[in-house]
Formats: structure tokens, sequence, C-alpha cells
């Protein structure tokens, strides 16, 4: 049995309004089960830069929405707060007058809400969030840990590595993604478990989709059509995608999702198509009408860590999957194909149209529903419930 009745202040890594991750599936299922939340959008873990600057706008159109109460209610029992702060992450000065704000803000929102002694869930361990934490009254602090953001690319502010060890050390109970970062984190906390991404199998799998005529952006491109959908950004191998689309002009090669990253070395090639991104509810039609499913990461320190959360949703659409070789994903070989070079990527992705079955269709959905959301769910649920009911958690 989960938890039920408890008031949720979840910290997020994304905005609400931005892709659909893991923070808004699992906030959104404890709000269904009758718990109160409160998700603050991203407080950030590095200063924002020029390529920012629609998500800032956004943040301040919704920091305007939310009026005097200072929220905005998204669905029965979720409450969004969407926080207007200076960007200057490193700045000390930053730091102080955005601790005043974020304090302030916070203990009048949860007054008007009624919220008191809080679960706090946070995917953020910046100093920013621990000295709030350190101000709020709450009943048990969970860290559910996504990435090692410390080795990102993009940067993060100067002190993460070390606020994230005290955040792990300091936690009631902490949840990682892959078997790497539990890893890492395990001997910091006895209260570790690592839940991969999950999958709402239904949303992906639907039947007839592919008798139904394609998306009209999608129509005009040539077959077969190899994609990938996500967020576009310094994950992603350019160098890989352009070997691709080089070696097999005949292929369209399509990406969809938000781009964080310049993508005009590649959209010189005529066969690259950029769909920009697509409504959640509209991606499986995508999908659908796609050859070949691509996860076409760098291989680096930060991409050794993460667990892709595409994909149980790729393998959810029935659709052949090739991903370069992240160490989590090896262990599913079996059903998707795994590449060490730009060689063997290419040629994966040509043998993967050939080469697929409805028995490979059929296992590779079988697999997604095993790996659903709402066995994940349950699982995280019954975990905080166990730990709300051990000595020392009231």
């Amino acid at each position: 049995m989960g938890i039920q009745d408890e008031n949720i202040l979840c910290f997020s890594i994304i905005d609400w309004d931005y892709l659909w991750h893991r923070p808004q599936e699992l906030m959104s299922r404890f709000a269904r089960d009758d718990n109160r939340v409160l998700y603050v959008d991203t407080l950030g873990v590095r200063s924002p830069g020029m390529r920012d600057l629609r998500r800032v706008i956004m943040r301040l159109k919704h920091w305007l929405q939310g009026g005097i109460q200072g929220s905005r209610c998204v669905a029965e029992n979720l409450y969004v707060y969407s926080p207007g702060i200076l960007p200057f992450l490193n700045w000390t000065w930053a730091q102080r007058v955005n601790g005043w704000i974020l304090q302030t803000s916070l203990r009048r929102i949860m007054q008007s809400l009624h919220f008191s002694q809080p679960i706090i869930w946070t995917y953020l361990p910046t100093r920013a969030v621990l000295h709030l934490i350190e101000g709020i009254g709450h009943k048990m602090l969970i860290y559910d840990c996504l990435d090692a953001i410390a080795y990102n690319p993009a940067g993060v502010v100067g002190d993460y590595a070390q606020t994230e060890r005290r955040l792990v050390e300091r936690a009631d109970l902490v949840f990682a993604t892959s078997g790497v970062l539990y890893r890492e984190r395990a001997p910091y906390n006895e209260h570790i478990y690592q839940v991969p991404y999950g999958v709402n199998v239904d949303h992906y799998l639907q039947p007839g989709l592919e008798n139904v005529p394609p998306p009209r952006d999608l129509a005009k491109m040539n077959q077969p059509r190899v994609g990938f959908f996500g967020a576009i950004d310094h994950r992603l191998d350019l160098e890989l995608l352009m070997h691709l689309a080089r070696a097999h002009p005949e292929w369209a090669l399509v990406l969809i999702g938000s781009a964080k990253m310049d993508l005009s070395p590649i959209l010189e090639f005529e066969n690259v198509h950029f769909l920009g991104i697509k409504p959640h509810q509209l991606l499986p039609r995508y999908l659908a009408h796609l050859d070949v499913l691509i996860i076409p990461y760098l291989i680096n320190e930060f991409t050794r860590h993460i667990y892709p959360a595409k994909i149980y949703e790729c393998l959810a659409s029935g659709k052949p999957v090739v991903a370069t070789d992240l160490p989590e994903l090896r262990s599913l070989s079996g059903v998707i194909g795994i590449a060490s070079d730009m060689g063997q990527f290419t040629e994966l992705v040509s043998r993967a149209m050939i080469e697929d079955t409805l028995d490979l269709r059929q296992r590779r959905i079988d697999i997604a529903k095993h790996n659903s959301w709402a066995a994940r769910y349950e699982f995280i649920s019954e975990k905080v419930a166990q730990r709300l009911h051990e000595e020392g958690i009231h």
C-alpha cells in the first residue's frame, strides 16, 4: 500500500510545462492518489544563457499567472509554483537574494494551501535547495537522482558535487535511475533503490495508428524514415548523425524535440528534417510512421551514468531501436541494436529495416509492459510508505 493524504513539496529539475518527464509523471500519480502536491519549477543548476531565453520568458509568464497566491492549480490536488529568481547562480549575493525570495514566497504559498510538515521530494541538490529544506519543517526528505549532473558538459554551479553528497547523506530515502548512479551513492545512504524510467504503454501502443495517414510534415518525406525524439542537446552525437545522413541520402533522418544546440551543420543535409517539439499526445502518431528509432548519444562521463528516459517509450511503439554503446542499455542487447562505432551504427539501422519481424515487435512491447510507470510508481510509493512507518520518521 502506498501513501495517501500526504503533502508533497517537490523541487523539480524540469519545468512543469516543458517535456513530460519523470517528475511530472510521479507527481501527477501522487496527486491522483489523494496526496496534495506543490510542484516547484526548476531553480536551475547553472546560470542561464541566451539559449535559455525562451524558457526564462515562459517562466516569467507563469510567475505572473500565479498572481497573489503565487501558484497555479494544474490538476486536482496539484499546484505549480514558477519562482521568479535572479539567474546568477554562482554569485553569493544572488544566492542570498534568491533565498529570501523563495523562502518568503514558499511560506506564503504553503500557508494559503494549508501545507504543513510536507514530504520534501527534490531532484535538485544545489545549495539553494538545501538552504530552503533547512528552513521548512518536514516529515521526510527524498532525493530522486536522475543524472550525474556534476559531469554535465553544459555546466553546473561550482559546488554541485559537494552539495549533492550532503543531500544523499541527509535524505531519508534516495532513488537513482541507473546502476552507476546507484552504486556511486549507495555508500552514503543505506536507504537507496535503483528505479529506472518507465513508460505509459497504452499511450505509445495504439492499435491502428500505422493505418492512419502520417502527420502532414512527416508525410512529405521519403521512406524509410529514421527518427530521434526527445531533448536535442549536448548528449547527441552530431558527427554520427551526419555520417548517417551522408551514408544513406535515400533515408529521411527525422529529429523531433526541443533543440538546445546548434543544428545548422546537420541541417545542411537535404535528407535531415528538424520538426521541433510535438505535443505529447501526438507523439505516438509520429513514431508509428518512423521505420527505426535511434538513440545516438555520445559516450562520455555524463552519458555513462544515464539510463535513457526514452528507451521504454521506443520499445512500447514496437519499432526497431538502435543505440550507441551506453552501459545501461547493454542488458537489452537481445532486442535493440547497440553500436560501438559509426560504421556499425549505420549497418545496424540498415539491418533493422530488413530484419524486423512481428515476433521481434512483440518482444519489444512485452519488455515495455514489464517496465510500466504504473509498476514503477507502485514500488516507489510503497518504499515511501515503508520509510514513513519506520522508527525515527514522524
